[in-house]
């Protein structure tokens, strides 16, 4: 009778042991869950800020073919005055200064 007591006392002390343990693993469960909301609430804070990146990286594009477009003109307009000019360019200038 005092063994079965004791086993059962042993067993209660093991079960205890054991609800501890699963209560720890409870709380750093519950750790990481506030560590993942809180990632996600900075992440749907990037989010915005990202897509404005994108947007700039859009714009930076454009831009930069917009100017090489407008190097491409300038280099054809400096190319058409290097060029004399014919004599007939010359007669319809002057023709157009006498209307």
């Amino acid at each position: 009778m005092n063994q079965s007591v004791n086993n059962m006392d042993q067993n209660m002390s093991l079960m205890s042991k054991n609800m501890t343990t699963i209560a720890v693993k409870l709380n750093r469960l519950d750790d990481i869950s506030k560590d993942m909301s809180q990632i996600n609430t900075k992440m749907s804070v990037l989010k915005p800020m990202l897509a404005n990146m994108q947007e700039m990286n859009n714009n930076m594009i454009g831009m930069q073919k917009s100017m090489l477009w407008m190097q491409k003109d300038i280099s054809q307009l400096r190319s058409s005055f290097s060029k004399p000019m014919r004599v007939f360019d010359f007669r319809s200038i002057f023709i157009i200064f006498l209307i």
